[in-house]
């Protein structure tokens, strides 16, 4: 061990079954003890060093439970360091062609090259988890006294250390949050060369600049991915948006607007983990590793951030996704109402038909009738003797049942204009009329007034 290295940056990529040996030995190295599952599968990792060891969300049913969390900071007077540690499970967008579909949670579809619809992106669940260890120095203040103990201190590493856990679902370290040897990565490793000839008298310094760089490139990561990510998903809403518009009644695009919906759920939910993990780091990191150096303060502009992507992810894909559903159901609510009237002019159909030939019916079981007059077999001249008149009878009554119950129903026109004209009438002759209508127990001298005004009332 170096006691002479400024800064110790070590980047864990694609943590397995097989490397839990010297998983076990680094964080010893830092004391932190791996614990063991608790052998249920229902482990999310409540400590630090489970949650590493874990190293890809849990699923139940084949779906993952995403999960992010910041533990409180620490400080270890006998070894006279600080650390913070903190973790948070991510959505991966890979492209198809990179890769195949297992293990994946959802697709997103987007145009290809003829402007087709297409698979183009599938989202992995994966996790990133870091470890944040700087020294007491003499400008936190004065140490506090312990009591002797018998732990060898000198068999960890006290020197100021960040260690950087990144998984990808497939292993693959190029899809990771911080690809290896990429514009980050290649960033880190010049970081102590970049910084010190800055500030050549202060190595605290260096190392809060150094620390400070590294967490802002994590937080950045992060957004950076919400981004990539929402803008994919708004092109996936788009395709859906012309397919429903197109046949906004096509139900089979049902199934589509519910992955989607319950997707967006997901987003929403991750987003709030993202934002009190960060927050909650933030907090940290100011109380205690960075208490007298808050110009050196990483994730700058959380709330501000995160309020910025969860309005994109409320504007963009939320509500124009309940704008399709709406609609959906809508024209399959219309395209059920043209069905169901329909339906009602095939049962007045058959009403009518039902109607014309039931008075005849009629005729036809009084003559069916085993009595006394229809002894002598009458002709069949007789049935239609009988029938003429009554099937006029019954449609005559018919006629007269319809216009009496047309004319004493008023129509919807009728009633606005009466509406109108009753204001009207009151303003002219108060004595007769109201607004609502004539006036009640009205006495008038003459008889001829009377019936006048009885059938003005009427009419």
């Amino acid at each position: 061990r170096d006691e002479s290295v400024i800064l110790r940056i070590i980047h864990v990529q694609n943590l397995n079954s097989n490397s839990q040996k010297g998983l076990r030995a680094l964080l010893k190295k830092y004391d932190v003890e791996l614990e063991q599952s608790n052998g249920q599968g229902r482990d999310q990792g409540k400590s630090f060093s489970r949650f590493v060891a874990l190293n890809k969300p849990r699923r139940l049913a084949g779906k993952p439970l995403y999960h992010a969390k910041a533990w409180k900071a620490q400080t270890d007077h006998e070894r006279g360091v600080r650390r913070l540690t903190f973790g948070f499970d991510y959505m991966r967008l890979v492209a198809v062609e990179e890769g195949g579909g297992e293990g994946r949670t959802s697709q997103l579809m987007a145009y290809d090259e003829d402007e087709n619809p297409t698979p183009r992106y599938n989202i992995y669940p994966q996790r990133c988890s870091v470890f944040v260890q700087k020294k007491i120095t003499a400008t936190d203040g004065p140490q506090k006294a312990v009591f002797p103990t018998l732990r060898d201190v000198s068999a960890f590493d006290n020197n100021d250390t960040i260690i950087i856990f990144d998984n990808a679902h497939n292993g693959n370290c190029h899809h990771t949050l911080i690809p290896m040897r990429q514009k980050a990565e290649c960033r880190w490793r010049r970081l102590p060369h970049i910084y010190t000839p800055h500030i050549p008298t202060d190595p605290d310094k260096v190392v809060m600049t150094c620390l400070k760089t590294i967490l802002n490139d994590i937080y950045y990561r992060t957004v950076n991915s919400w981004d990539f990510i929402l803008d994919q998903s708004w092109e996936h809403v788009n395709i859906l948006e012309d397919a429903i518009y197109e046949l906004p009644a096509d139900e089979t695009k049902a199934p589509e607007l519910w992955n989607s919906a319950a997707l967006w759920l997901k987003y929403d939910k991750l987003l709030y983990y993202h934002k009190e993990t960060f927050l909650d780091a933030h907090a940290s990191l100011k109380s205690s590793l960075f208490k007298n150096s808050p110009q050196y303060l990483p994730f700058p502009d959380i709330t501000k951030t995160f309020a910025r992507l969860e309005n994109t992810l409320s504007d963009d894909l939320v509500k124009a996704t309940q704008n399709l559903s709406d609609l959906m159901y809508k024209s399959v609510e219309i395209r059920d109402s043209h069905h169901s009237l329909r339906l009602g002019a095939s049962m007045w159909r058959l009403s009518w038909v039902t109607f014309v030939f039931l008075p005849l019916t009629f005729i036809c079981g009084f003559f069916g009738m085993n009595v006394d007059i229809f002894a002598d077999n009458p002709g069949i001249k007789w049935y239609f003797i009988a029938a003429v008149p009554f099937m006029t009878l019954v449609l005559l009554s018919w006629y007269l049942l319809k216009e009496y119950f047309n004319r004493h129903q008023r129509r919807a026109n009728e009633r606005s204009a009466y509406t109108a004209l009753f204001p009207r009438l009151q303003n002219e002759n108060p004595q007769l009329w109201t607004r609502t209508g004539p006036r009640q127990n009205v006495h008038l001298e003459s008889t001829w007034a009377r019936v006048k005004w009885w059938c003005i009332t009427r009419w």
